[in-house]
């Protein structure tokens, strides 16, 4: 009898593990576009990051962790590129990584990049 109990017990323990299961997503992006000039575009992207999770920087080498990626699709000829993406936030990190060994760069709480197109 005893053992039966136990066994219903896990069973119970075990499902409400999975009933509580939940897909994360601990950083939702927004954007918008607002007209700088006579054909020109600043794209902002906002990405707002929930506590206790950072993304990357766009700009990390090679050997690292995977970076924030921002594409754009090459095969519209009606939009140019202006310079690079830019990267700002109020919580910036910066500084070496003893586990990737190298200079890295992420952010919290909230992540914006910026191209003029």
């Amino acid at each position: 009898m005893r053992k039966r109990i136990v066994l219903v017990g896990v069973f119970v323990f075990l499902s409400f593990g999975f009933l509580s299961a939940q897909i994360l997503t601990p950083i939702v992006w927004t954007w918008k576009a607002e007209q700088t000039g006579k054909g020109e575009y600043k794209l902002i992207f906002s990405a707002k990051i929930d506590a206790k999770w950072h993304t990357y920087s766009q700009y990390i080498g090679d050997g690292g962790p995977v970076p924030t990626k921002i594409t754009f699709d090459p095969k519209n000829k009606d939009v140019q590129l202006i310079g690079k993406t830019t990267e700002t936030g109020p919580k910036i990190h910066e500084g070496h990584d003893p586990v990737f060994d190298m200079q890295l760069k992420y952010f919290e709480l909230t992540m914006v990049c910026e191209q003029k197109i």
